[in-house]
């Protein structure tokens, strides 16, 4: 079920860094926010995080800057294939515009503090290791497999990680992409 934090029912036009709650779901869940009647063409992808036992996404500050209503749609990952997708339409209130009001992007993180915040900061330095069953893991790093592990920033906010067979990229957007 997807939730405004607060037990809220709308947001307001200028408002802040506000989340949904998506408890339930697993932290790196795909959650898309769009304009209800422009979903399709220009949604911003986020990813759930956890904190304190909670699932949260955070909203785009930038769709929080028109009245009207902003679609969320919750795409499960394979990982959490007990979920049906789920959508909802939160109304945001048209108000005006607060005379302090200065725009901020809605916050990113970088990869690390992503690798931190998903894979714990007591596995850092640990190798990911791919089960059999497809679950990604912490173990120690082998010097079997072969190949090097190499990570490139280009000193625009993207890193990417090339690891034999598979590529981490973080696009500098909140997104991290694995391929």
């Amino acid at each position: 079920m997807i939730e405004l934090e607060g037990g809220r029912r709308v947001l307001y036009q200028w408002e802040l860094n506000k989340r949904v709650i998506i408890d339930g779901f697993l932290a790196g869940t795909k959650v898309e926010f769009s304009t209800k009647y422009d979903c399709k063409d220009s949604a911003i992808p986020v990813l759930a995080y956890e904190v304190d036992g909670h699932v949260y996404a955070d909203v785009p500050n930038v769709l929080l800057q028109k009245d009207g209503y902003i679609h969320v749609y919750v795409n499960p990952s394979a990982a959490d294939a007990e979920h049906m997708p789920q959508e909802r339409d939160i109304k945001v209130v048209r108000r005006d515009k607060p005379a302090d009001y200065e725009y901020t992007e809605t916050p990113t993180v970088s990869l690390e503090s992503k690798l931190d915040k998903y894979w714990g900061t007591e596995n850092k330095g640990k190798a990911l290791v791919i089960g059999e069953d497809g679950y990604i893991t912490a173990g120690e790093p082998t010097s079997s497999g072969g190949g090097n592990v190499s990570a490139e920033d280009d000193g625009q906010g993207n890193v990417t990680i090339n690891i034999p067979g598979l590529t981490v990229t973080d696009d500098g957007s909140g997104n991290v992409v694995i391929g």
